[in-house]
């Protein structure tokens, strides 16, 4: 449970039944660096946020949803988001309404831990981890969402195609922590 009352108008599709992974792999994470793409009403932001060793938040989100979304205001969201983060205490938080390309073509910052959860296309999947890998600290965590989400027809055009290509190519440095409809890596070196 959150400590605090956030405003949320949507349901929590996925960080409610994800804490207790998340809760045990960020425990063991000194001064949380966290980043989020995609971040919506900030539910996962805000969870990070209430554990003891989180420092700074920095949210990624257009604002504007994605096919899979209708029926939403995303001004109302985006409020919510923006008020959410601001009740976080003692914690350097940032919200940024832009793409996740805008972000990391101008991002200097290094996370040790990172949350993906922006457009689900697969290739805009691919740019995320590959440029949430680039940024990430050794030993960081980064958790891909959706990894068994299967919007769209073609298995190629899902996050699942994305995430484990990525995962291919950069396996060496990353161990999967865990499995199931998030996928949770360890950055090695």
């Amino acid at each position: 449970e959150l400590k605090t009352n956030y405003n949320f108008n949507y349901k929590d599709w996925s960080s409610a039944k994800n804490r207790g992974m998340w809760r045990k792999s960020l425990s063991k994470i000194n001064n949380i660096k966290y980043l989020e793409i995609g971040c919506f009403e900030g539910r996962s932001a805000v969870f990070v946020g209430e554990l003891s060793n989180t420092k700074k938040i920095t949210c990624v989100d257009t604002f504007e949803g994605s096919d899979e979304h209708d029926e939403i205001n995303f001004q109302k969201v985006h409020e919510n988001c923006s008020n959410n983060l601001n009740q976080l205490k003692n914690i350097n938080t940032t919200l940024i309404k832009s793409t996740s390309d805008n972000f990391f073509s101008q991002n200097k910052l290094n996370f040790n831990v990172i949350y993906i959860d922006g457009s689900h296309f697969c290739e805009d999947v691919k740019r995320d981890f590959v440029n949430s890998y680039n940024c990430l600290e050794k030993n960081g965590i980064l958790i891909c969402d959706d990894f068994l989400w299967s919007y769209y027809k073609s298995l190629k055009d899902n996050p699942i195609a994305a995430i484990l290509d990525c995962y291919q190519n950069y396996k060496k440095n990353l161990k999967v922590e865990f499995l199931n409809y998030q996928i949770i890596f360890k950055k090695l070196t």
